[in-house]
């Protein structure tokens, strides 16, 4: 099943989702330029563009769902606030219970990588020749 990546499918991907109301209260424009921006990172680590949903049984791979939550750390790690304004970080470092957060932009993160089952990181191969 192929599914094109866009801020509207992360809208319906959202709605049934704990951070529904995170996801929403950013401007819709920044949603469009954070799933481009998070499309960008996550192609960048893989070597090759991220452009659909590519579902394979054996290895759980769903990159749209990748970008998805990709979108949404860069969004919540960036310096707008959720009505679209620049102001400054908008996310504090930690969660309500106190656990602290990674802020750092330009990482993958930990959802995003389970969902491209990357659990172990890339694989190198060397070859003589």
């Amino acid at each position: 099943m192929a599914v094109t990546i866009t801020r509207d499918t992360a809208d319906t991907y959202f709605q049934t989702r704990l951070d529904k109301d995170v996801w929403n209260n950013f401007d819709i424009g920044l949603r469009d330029r954070a799933i481009v921006s998070a499309k960008d990172v996550i192609s960048r680590s893989l070597g090759s563009d991220v452009t659909s949903e590519t579902v394979s049984t054996s290895s759980e791979y769903y990159p749209d769902r990748a970008v998805y939550h990709q979108a949404l750390y860069m969004l919540i790690s960036s310096d707008h606030t959720a009505n679209g304004e620049l102001t400054g970080p908008k996310w504090n470092g930690s969660t309500q219970g106190g656990e602290a957060k990674d802020i750092e932009l330009g990482k993958i993160t930990a959802e995003s990588l389970r969902w491209l089952n990357w659990r172990s990181g890339p694989t190198v191969k060397l070859a003589r020749g």
